[in-house]
């Protein structure tokens, strides 16, 4: 227990307030920009993107208590831990999907889509029980298929990167500082170690930036296809 100032404590609220806003906001302006390509293109990945990143803000949303801003939203969420953890594993889901068509992993790698197949058929499963229990060792065993995915989906990417693939340069680049928070994090939940207090910020950031990533990765994924297609012409 500490005392301290009060303009300190202004302080601290106005960056934890721009922090969380520079996360959510990028990713939604990310999502949204996802579904116009989806929509204005018709490329299946960019659906996969929008998912990801929607899921992954109301996630944070959630937990983080920006929802509860607004009152029919307080309302349905609660203190209900279901519905944060419905948008995670949502976005989990999303994510793998994303990977495995982004990455064509089912011709390029299909020992890494057999292992993320059977992560999905476990998140839907959970997702079935998380409408009906709010058990603690759903979300361990979510965290746990989570870990799993996204190794997974790291060493699919630094497989593909040594094939000169083009599209895992992006995905290394973009799960590589994932790999190592979600590392820590998962450390200090299983009581290991005490994270910094800046992990708190860490994670919602790489998310936030890894979004980033795999937006411009894709869109350079669709300039090479046109520039295969014209030069087939």
């Amino acid at each position: 227990v500490d005392v301290e100032p009060l303009a300190l404590v202004h302080r601290q609220d106005m960056r934890h307030v721009a922090m969380r806003t520079f996360v959510l906001g990028t990713l939604m302006v990310l999502a949204l920009l996802a579904v116009g390509f989806w929509v204005g293109i018709g490329e299946r990945s960019y659906a996969y993107l929008f998912l990801t990143l929607a899921s992954q803000a109301l996630y944070l949303a959630c937990v983080g208590g920006e929802v509860r801003a607004l009152p029919w939203l307080a309302e349905l969420v609660g203190p209900d831990l279901r519905v944060g953890r419905m948008f995670g594993l949502l976005g989990v889901l999303a994510s793998n999907s994303f990977v495995a068509l982004y990455l064509n992993l089912p011709e390029r790698h299909p020992r890494f889509m057999r292992v993320l197949h059977g992560c999905n058929a476990v998140l839907l499963l959970l997702l079935l029980a998380n409408l009906g229990s709010a058990a603690g060792w759903l979300g361990w065993l979510a965290n746990a298929v989570f870990v799993v995915s996204a190794m997974t989906t790291f060493f699919a990417s630094v497989r593909g990167a040594l094939s000169r693939q083009r599209e895992a340069y992006f995905m290394v680049l973009s799960w590589a500082p994932m790999i190592a928070l979600v590392m820590l994090r998962m450390g200090e939940l299983l009581g290991g170690w005490r994270n910094p207090e800046w992990m708190e910020y860490a994670f919602p950031i790489g998310l936030a930036m890894g979004g980033l990533v795999l937006t411009i990765g894709l869109t350079d994924h669709m300039h090479q296809m046109r520039r295969d297609r014209d030069h087939a012409r």
